[in-house]
């Protein structure tokens, strides 16, 4: 403001002053120092505070009760944490705070130019608000078609992932022309018309900003030298107008593409609540106490909205001490009681409750329930790092407690080979199905639960060894009072069942 008004006088004073004008050059050399500094926050902001969103996420993600859509569909999970982030972070990070800056610096600038030219001021600020009534219909209409061509690219992203899975049986089967066509008729038919109508809205959303920054300030120039002509201002203030109509035309730009984030980060952030809402769960502060009974009634259980219920009519008592085992062709929902009964899946969903010693599980804290009831899942999840750290995760463990787990899992030939501080690498499949399975069993084992779950643990071992380590685990926690709730298609735990129940 301070260099808007020595400027002016400059100007009409149509004699040349030195001092006047070093003061300009040190005014705009200011400025140009301060838009450097507030370019580099506003960029540090922008880098660190996406890597922050993207840790936030994934503490949610983990916090929140497992949910079965996300887990179905990585490539989608993949790029909330990745794309739809980028989009998302900076309204959260610096768009907010610019916005109300620059609201701040409009209503200043606006005050300068009513004390140097009121007309003028008042014909600029008509103009700029028509211009900022458009960027905010046209930043609504872009949101919109930005967030469809979000949604469109993470089903892109799953599609290409779920061929990149099967790449072997598609070469296989000679499919690779199929899967190439499905591919390009989703392009085709549903990515190319949503993305033309993203191109138009940001060519139409560029082409007002365009006219605010350039059109504008020259039309106010013209009018301003035809009121000076005319005497009614003067040719500095006819030109300081015009300057600060651009800065306020800049202040509109950023105003209209923080409008534009703002329309779409909602967007998003409403599409990823699935993933982001933070859990409402009780987090009782006594501890349970040890594992006596489970009482299991399922009226009702589905996976979607609609179809047929996975699960219905299961009534299970289990008391401690059994080895139950849960039989039942594919498709009944052994693994989805599994998951539910290991409070996996959200019991909201469910109706009906589970019952430990006589408590709902649904009121109780999930993270005291873990301590007592934990789930071997069909597939492990390996991490990068040594074999010890896939197994502990963090947990201190007795060395003798891991001999045990080890030689109960069939991995002591493996850790004398490869050595406890063998490098696990899950890109790399520097370990067969069966190791990788194993390890997943251990993980579970060395924590010595009340109830252990579990679901197809065999599926990856041959039969000699699939008997060896179910007689293992049996002896295991049979020496350690644990109960035993088994899923399982084949008959390797049928002679240790206290009970087999078909679903």
């Amino acid at each position: 403001m301070l260099t808007e008004k020595n400027l002016q006088f400059f100007i009409d004073s149509e004699t040349f002053f030195f001092q006047s004008f070093l003061i300009l050059l040190l005014s705009f050399f200011l400025l140009s120092v301060l838009r450097y500094v507030k370019l580099y926050l506003k960029t540090r902001l922008e880098k660190e505070g996406t890597l922050e969103g993207q840790r936030y996420i994934v503490h949610l993600a983990f916090k929140n009760y497992y949910n079965h859509s996300i887990a179905q569909d990585t490539g989608s999970m993949l790029f909330n944490l990745t794309e739809d982030v980028y989009k998302l972070m900076p309204w959260f990070t610096y768009g907010k705070l610019e916005l109300v800056l620059d609201f701040i610096f409009f209503v200043c600038i606006f005050v300068l130019m009513l004390n140097i030219d009121v007309y003028l001021s008042v014909i600029s600020l008509i103009c700029i608000l028509v211009s900022l009534g458009c960027a905010n219909l046209l930043s609504s209409k872009l949101a919109k078609a930005k967030d469809d061509q979000q949604k469109l690219s993470s089903e892109l992203n799953q599609q290409m992932l779920n061929s990149g899975r099967n790449i072997k049986t598609i070469k296989q089967l000679k499919k690779a022309g199929f899967f190439e066509k499905k591919y390009s008729e989703f392009i085709q038919n549903k990515y190319l018309p949503v993305l033309k109508k993203s191109i138009w809205g940001q060519t139409l959303f560029i082409s007002q900003l365009i006219f605010s920054q350039e059109i504008i300030p020259f039309l106010m120039l013209f009018v301003g030298i035809l009121f000076a002509l005319s005497d009614a201002t003067t040719i500095g203030s006819a030109i300081v107008v015009m300057d600060m109509t651009i800065k306020l035309s800049d202040s509109i730009q950023s105003i209209g593409e923080n409008l534009s984030q703002r329309h779409l980060a909602r967007k998003i952030q409403k599409r990823m609540s699935l993933l982001t809402d933070e859990l409402v769960h009780s987090e009782g502060t006594s501890l349970l106490a040890p594992f006596k009974s489970l009482h299991i009634q399922v009226h009702q259980f589905q996976h979607e909205q609609e179809g047929p219920p996975i699960l219905k009519d299961v009534d299970i008592l289990i008391r401690q001490g059994e080895t139950v085992i849960i039989k039942g062709e594919s498709g009944k929902g052994k693994s989805t009681l599994a998951k539910l009964i290991a409070g996996i899946i959200p019991l909201r969903d469910m109706e009906g409750c589970i019952y430990y010693n006589e408590e709902n599980v649904a009121n109780l804290s999930l993270r005291d329930y873990h301590r007592h009831v934990l789930l071997v899942p069909q597939d492990t999840v390996l991490i990068y790092g040594t074999l010890k750290e896939n197994i502990a995760m963090e947990l201190t463990i007795d060395s003798l407690d891991l001999d045990e787990v080890l030689y109960v899992c069939g991995l002591s030939e493996f850790v004398q080979e490869h050595g406890l501080d063998c490098l696990i690498s899950p890109s790399k499949d520097n370990i067969s199905g069966g190791e990788k399975q194993r390890i997943g069993i251990a993980r579970i084992l060395i924590r010595k639960p009340d109830v252990l779950i579990l679901d197809e643990i065999t599926s990856a071992l041959d039969h000699e060894l699939s008997t060896d380590v179910v007689e293992r685990i049996m002896w295991y926690t049979k020496k350690h009072s644990i109960t035993v709730i088994s899923i399982s298609h084949g008959n390797e735990f049928d002679k240790y069942g206290t009970r087999t129940i078909l679903l």
